[in-house]
Formats: structure tokens, sequence, C-alpha cells
């Protein structure tokens, strides 16, 4: 587990009584994924192999919107009464299987979760590890890592003869991480979502992860 970070004063003290808060991202993450996305549909639209370089920062993008989500989700659950300890633990977890079982279980939930859902945020962490730490070797390009091979299982996208990376820039594959994306939060209000707390939460977390509509 990853410590949380220190702080120090940086703003200069004003008469105002001091304000508590946290920082919201996650929902910059996602508008700018999505805007990659489209931006990348729309110059390869007509191509038999739509293929972006834009995509790996989409996808990273993804992965980044999710992993602030579950950890903004966690803070705002400790603003309002719910233990610290506990939620410093999923905080401080990179975004991987452990982490979304302990994302639950704080909220009791781990037994009401579609477990389909969880299994394919696990093939998006593991494909943005093998985009956002790249190991390049030199080998068969015939050969893709694991991760790369299932995520593209998953996401139906036909083989061409290819680099994985440059497989890994295809559109589609940027339209299969906003999918698992989607469907986590979806699954996440659908289970876990209190009444109370939804018009509380709506300015921290930004429309499109409050209300998710399908991707195109």
């Amino acid at each position: 587990m990853r410590k949380p970070p220190t702080y120090e004063r940086y703003l200069a003290p004003t008469e105002r009584e001091p304000l508590a808060g946290f920082s919201a991202i996650a929902h910059h993450f996602w508008r700018t994924a999505e805007r990659i996305r489209h931006e990348a549909m729309e110059a390869t639209k007509g191509r038999s192999w739509p293929v972006d370089w834009t995509v790996h920062s989409a996808i990273c993008l993804y992965h980044a919107a999710l992993d602030g989500f579950i950890n903004e989700t966690i803070a705002f659950a400790i603003a309002l009464g719910g233990p610290s300890d506990k939620g410093l633990v999923v905080q401080g977890n990179t975004l991987n299987v452990g982490k979304l079982n302990d994302f639950f279980s704080y909220f009791g939930l781990e037994s009401k979760v579609d477990q389909k859902v969880l299994d394919r945020v696990k093939l998006l962490a593991e494909l943005r590890n093998r985009l956002g730490h790249h190991w390049p070797e030199m080998r068969d390009i015939r050969d893709y890592p694991r991760a790369v091979v299932a995520a593209l299982n998953d996401a139906g996208i036909t083989p061409v003869n290819t680099t994985w990376t440059a497989q890994c820039a295809d559109v589609r594959l940027a339209e299969w991480s906003a999918n698992v994306v989607h469907d986590f939060v979806s699954e996440w209000w659908r289970i876990g979502r209190r009444g109370d707390d939804l018009e509380q939460a709506h300015w921290a977390f930004g429309p499109e992860l409050m209300y998710p509509e399908p991707s195109d």
C-alpha cells in the first residue's frame, strides 16, 4: 500500500475560517479521454483499420478516471463518517483486483457486485500497465503480452499483422476502455448509491460519471 502524500501550507493565510475539502479530478480525466477518443474516431472514419496514435493516451486516461473515481468516492464516504483507516487502504492501492474487492467491501457490497464487471476492469488495468510501463524487447513481433491479448480478445478486435503497440492504437480499443469504465460506474450506482448522498456528490464527480451515458 502506498502512503498518503505529505502536505505543507502553500497558500497565504486569510481572515476566513479554514475550509476543509478534497480535490476532484476523475471527471477531468474522463472528459479528456472522451475528447481524444471522439477526435480519433473522426480522424479514422472510413478506414478499414481505424488506428490513431492518440488512443494509447485515451486508454491511460480512462484508467486514471476510474482510479480517481474510486478514490474520490472513498474520500466522500469518509467525509460522511465512514472509517478512514479502511478507506486509506483502498486509496493507497493501485488499480487491481485487490483494490476493487476492497472498494466494494468497504461499503459491504462485495456479494452484490457483478463479477464480470470486475473482470473487465482487471483487463483494462493490466492493459494500461503494459502501455504506461512500456517494456520493449527484441523479439518476434507476432508475440504479444498476454494482458494485451486478453484485452484485444474481449474487445472483439480482429488481429492485424503488426506490433502489439500498433494494434493497441485501434480506436475500438479506446471505445472498449470507455465502456469498461462506464459499466463499472453504472454498477456502483446500481448497488451502492444512496439517495441522500446523490446530489451532494454531483459536484465532485461531474455529470458524466454521476449519470453516465453509453459510449458511442
